[in-house]
């Protein structure tokens, strides 16, 4: 959630006129499917890790029975791996300059008030 004011600015900052209100849309939904998967990421690995003599990392809702150490070592190598996911992505990235040029001739004198407030 600490990404969530940027990831809508970069939005609004770099998609077409039009779109911004789509792609806030996405991007609350991809949050509403992360949750998700969170919850079954928890399922599953109380599943994978459960046997029929010991019970699963997460399943015994106690901070002295559970193997939450383990599971937060799992969740920072799924970190890990989707910050070099982050890192192949962002290569193909570039930043529009015509998007930012516009962006610049909107903010001139004409459309700021002398208060310095936009109108």
């Amino acid at each position: 959630m600490f990404t969530a004011v940027g990831l809508i600015e970069f939005f609004y900052k770099q998609s077409l006129e039009g779109m911004q209100s789509f792609l806030t849309a996405m991007t609350y939904c991809s949050y509403s499917f992360g949750f998700f998967l969170s919850s079954v990421l928890v399922s599953l690995i109380n599943k994978i890790t459960s046997t029929s003599s010991k019970s699963g990392w997460l399943s015994n809702n106690s901070l002295d029975k559970d193997r939450l150490d383990l599971f937060y070592w799992l969740l920072a190598v799924l970190s890990l791996l989707n910050f070099f996911n982050y890192l192949f992505w962002s290569k193909w990235y570039s930043h529009d300059e015509a998007i930012s040029e516009k962006e610049e001739a909107f903010f001139t004198k004409e459309n700021v008030n002398r208060d310095g407030v936009l109108v």
